[in-house]
C-alpha cells in the first residue's frame, strides 16, 4: 500500500446527462482538487465514483416524477396550494432547460455531498470539494472570457459552498436570481433526498441565525413570485 497524497480529479469537458428528452449538459469544468488521504490504488476508483455519481445524481435531481412527489409533499405540508403546485409542475420542464448551466453545477455539488456524506476521515471533504469546484470554475470561465458564466460562480456562491450541510445548495443562489419557482422546488427536492425532510421543515426548525440564512438563500413560497 502506497503513501497517501494529493488526489487531483480532472473533470474537464465532462458530459453529464440529467435533463429530460435526452438533453445532455456539457459541463466545461475546472480541475477539481480534493486533498485526500486515500491510498494511491484507490484514487482512480474514487475518480470513477465521482464521475458516476455526478451523472446519476444530476439525473436524479431533475427527475420529473421525483419533482412531482416533492410538490405533493409540499402541498400536504401546507407549504404551497394545490392549484399553484399544478401550474408549477407544468412549467418545470421549460424552466429546467432554461437554467441548465447552473443546474449542472448544482448536480455536481449534489454528487459531491453524497459521495463524502459518510466519509470516515475527520476532514470535511465535501466542503473542500464544493469550494474547490466553485473557485476552479470561476477561474476557468474568467480566463475564457465567459463573464456571464463566471458570475454564476460568484463569491457569494463560494461562501455558501463553505457552509457545512447548507453548502450543498450553493448554486441555488444564482438560480434564484432568475427563477424563484424552480429554486424553491429544487431546494425541497435536495433536502428530501439527502435529509429526509423538506427544506421548508429544515428552515422552520433551524436556529434563528441559520433560519435567516436559509430563507435568504431560498425564500418561502410567495404567490406573488409566480410568473404568468
Amino acid at each position: 500500500m502506497s503513501a497517501p497524497g494529493l488526489c487531483v480529479l480532472s473533470m474537464d469537458s465532462m458530459d453529464v446527462p440529467g435533463f429530460q428528452a435526452n438533453l445532455r449538459q456539457p459541463i466545461y469544468a475546472c480541475r477539481l482538487l480534493f486533498i485526500t488521504f486515500y491510498p494511491q490504488e484507490t484514487r482512480m476508483s474514487l475518480f470513477q465514483k465521482v464521475r458516476q455519481a455526478i451523472a446519476r445524481d444530476t439525473a436524479e435531481l431533475l427527475d420529473l416524477e421525483a419533482l412531482r412527489a416533492t410538490l405533493d409533499r409540499l402541498v400536504a405540508d401546507g407549504a404551497i396550494p394545490q392549484d399553484e403546485a399544478e401550474i408549477l409542475y407544468v412549467r418545470l420542464p421549460r424552466q429546467i432547460v432554461a437554467s441548465r448551466y447552473a443546474l449542472g453545477h448544482l448536480g455536481v455539488h449534489f454528487a459531491i455531498s453524497a459521495i463524502f456524506a459518510f466519509d470516515v476521515l475527520p476532514i470535511p471533504l465535501a466542503t473542500i470539494g464544493r469550494v474547490s469546484w466553485v473557485a476552479g470554475n470561476r477561474l476557468v470561465e474568467s480566463i475564457r472570457g465567459n463573464r456571464d458564466r463566471a458570475r454564476i460562480h460568484s463569491l457569494s456562491v463560494l461562501a455558501v459552498a463553505a457552509i457545512p450541510w447548507l453548502g450543498i445548495g450553493a448554486y441555488l443562489l444564482p438560480l434564484r436570481r432568475h427563477n424563484v419557482e424552480l429554486t424553491f422546488v429544487l431546494a425541497n427536492r435536495v433536502w428530501l433526498s439527502r435529509k429526509g425532510r423538506t427544506y421548508e421543515e429544515f428552515a422552520a426548525s433551524a436556529p434563528s441565525p441559520i433560519r435567516r440564512l436559509a430563507r435568504w438563500l431560498v425564500p418561502a413560497w410567495d404567490r406573488k413570485s409566480q410568473k404568468p
